[in-house]
């Protein structure tokens, strides 16, 4: 079936965020909410901002909002009255022609079109324009609202098991902060997290910079080369394949990774964590990355993998130490100075334990997951395609 085309910017407003003074941001539950990237997904957001605000700038509930650098992802809000940071917009039907449910199930198909197509070197951007340039098929109102209503049923399963899979993260981090969140009560010291590495030289590193490694030097196939999309979601993922020669590996050999080794994304999306397994081949990572080797005889890779995420001692230091108000600006100084309360190693091999457990749970449940995955996006294809 074909339907007629128009572009976007003929049915929607955009509200482009503002951009607060990170001064301002606190963790304290002062002032409203604020919106950034990496909220936009979740729905949520643990920071605030205690600053003068103008009204235009207010996000409800229900709203639609798109982040413009990383991955370009959309979603409704649900973390309540929260103010809309710079580099996230919010997108509203109008006019009549166009269902906000519609243009809600349309837009992820087109925005990754556009993030396919857009060039980067460390991160991805997204304009204005680019979002009002999309083309989008309109039917009339009646079929939009059962093509919507289909597809509400279909993600409303595949969102099930997507807070079961939550869950286990609040599982997780309900037993670490029980185990470890509160050191001045247990009596037990900050140590710089540089002295939690293997005594060793570049027991904590970055990748190759500049002419160490050329996009040219890359390969079909070889040793590994480990990047930001390996460690974004807070735990290994292969992604996108990258490899160098054994030859250039031999120079760059000081950056390998090892089994065990902390992960943290210093670029692009900062702060992510991701512990690298057991069954990792040789591999070395990229200068988007921190690499830290640790002294298992002093701390576990699972403790300090939850320490970064989860410890509020932890969060408010990133949060005090970040450069820039856009994303988190990491470096590897302010990684190892960061202030670790050392619990005993044997508490946390118990703890290391749990965490390898509840992630195999987790794991299970992303499996089934995928397939609820593939036959949302089938239904969808079919949907903007007119044979729904």
């Amino acid at each position: 079936m074909s339907w007629p085309v128009s572009i976007l910017d003929k049915h929607v407003d955009i509200l482009s965020g503002f951009a607060f003074k990170s001064s301002f941001f606190n963790e304290n539950g002062e002032g409203l909410p604020l919106i950034r990237i990496r909220d936009v997904v979740g729905g949520q957001s643990s920071t605030y901002y205690s600053g003068e605000y103008s009204e235009d700038f207010i996000i409800e509930d229900g709203d639609l909002l798109v982040g413009m650098d990383g991955d370009f992802n959309r979603e409704r809000w649900s973390g309540g009255r929260a103010l809309l940071n710079q580099r996230v917009c919010k997108i509203t039907a109008k006019g009549g022609a166009l269902d906000q449910g519609y243009l809600y199930h349309f837009l992820p198909k087109a925005l990754l079109k556009i993030h396919s197509e857009t060039p980067a070197v460390t991160v991805k951007h997204l304009s204005v324009k680019g979002i009002k340039d999309i083309e989008i098929p309109l039917p009339l109102l009646p079929e939009q609202k059962r093509i919507v209503a289909i597809l509400d049923k279909a993600d409303a399963i595949r969102r099930k098991r997507q807070q079961a899979i939550q869950l286990t993260d609040e599982f997780l981090r309900s037993v670490f902060l029980d185990m470890f969140g509160d050191p001045v009560t247990n009596g037990w010291e900050p140590v710089p997290a540089e002295k939690l590495a293997l005594d060793e030289k570049g027991s904590i590193r970055t990748g190759p910079f500049g002419s160490q490694l050329l996009h040219s030097e890359f390969t079909d196939d070889g040793i590994a080369v480990l990047g930001i999309d390996n460690a974004v979601s807070n735990t290994f993922r292969w992604a996108k394949p990258r490899y160098i020669s054994e030859e250039k590996y031999q120079e760059l050999k000081r950056y390998t990774v090892r089994p065990g080794d902390i992960l943290i994304t210093i670029m692009g999306t900062c702060g992510r964590t991701a512990i690298v397994p057991d069954d990792c081949p040789t591999a070395i990572n990229t200068k988007h990355l921190c690499c830290i080797t640790l002294d298992k005889e002093k701390c576990t890779p699972e403790f300090l993998h939850s320490y970064f995420l989860m410890h509020p001692v932890s969060k408010d230091y990133f949060l005090r130490t970040a450069k820039g108000a856009v994303m988190d600006g990491l470096n590897m100084g302010i990684i190892k100075e960061l202030p670790v309360y050392l619990p005993p190693i044997q508490l946390q091999r118990k703890y290391s334990v749990i965490q390898k457990k509840v992630i195999e749970i987790k794991n299970s449940i992303q499996l089934t997951q995928t397939g609820f995955e593939e036959l949302f996006s089938s239904l969808s294809q079919k949907a903007f395609a007119g044979t729904l």
